[in-house]
């Protein structure tokens, strides 16, 4: 998996973004050595947009997943405007360090025993990569007017979304973001934006609608 976290004591600069994500996915030479970036949060939020009318501003959030791709999220979230972070990870101690690293009133930790109704979901674990992996939450926590966003992505549809779109949940998996991530990433590196229509169709995404 990425250092996205160890990637932080090799560089010799941090962009805000970074600074406050404490995560690191995206390195551009400088002439006193390495300046670290994250896409991750502005690739997330770019790809929610796609797929989701409501967006993150003045929802709750759950977090499933404390590590490189997770801070950067949660960054991103309380930037946004969400009116809760709540962090669950399997790690309780990790989850509860992230939670305080954050230095937010909106943002706790704990476990997941239930959802409000209107929740936007954020799987940053690694179950869903592989086929056969069980879901990170419970099925019956899910219900209409809840999002589901699964930042995994393969060729096969992660039991998270399966439950999701069994129970009627909207949702998406990870593709948009890793595109928003690669795209800003580039643009970092050249100073230009790369055409959306190749990269969705490298990674089997659907046309976007007009």
């Amino acid at each position: 998996m990425p250092h996205k976290i160890s990637a932080l004591t090799l560089v010799t600069e941090l962009s805000d973004e970074a600074r406050r994500a404490e995560s690191v996915n995206t390195l551009v030479p400088t002439a006193q050595g390495w300046a670290g970036h994250t896409t991750d949060g502005q690739g997330f939020l770019e790809a929610l947009r796609e797929h989701s009318s409501h967006g993150i501003s003045g929802r709750p959030v759950r977090l499933l997943g404390a590590g490189g791709a997770a801070r950067a999220v949660a960054a991103a979230c309380l930037a946004a405007g969400c009116s809760e972070l709540h962090i669950v990870n399997r790690d309780i101690a990790k989850g509860t360090a992230l939670a305080a690293a954050l230095a937010d009133a909106r943002v706790r930790a704990g476990d997941s025993s239930s959802l409000p109704a209107d929740a936007v979901i954020v799987n940053c674990t690694t179950l869903g990569l592989k086929p056969g992996d069980t879901s990170p939450l419970s099925a019956e926590l899910l219900h209409p007017g809840q999002f589901v966003f699964d930042t995994t992505y393969g060729p096969h549809q992660s039991q998270l979304l399966q439950d999701a779109a069994a129970r009627g949940v909207d949702g998406c998996d990870g593709r948009s973001m890793l595109r928003w991530q690669g795209a800003l990433a580039f643009r970092l590196w050249t100073g230009i934006m790369p055409p959306a229509a190749p990269m969705r169709a490298a990674l089997g995404e659907p046309p976007a609608t007009p």
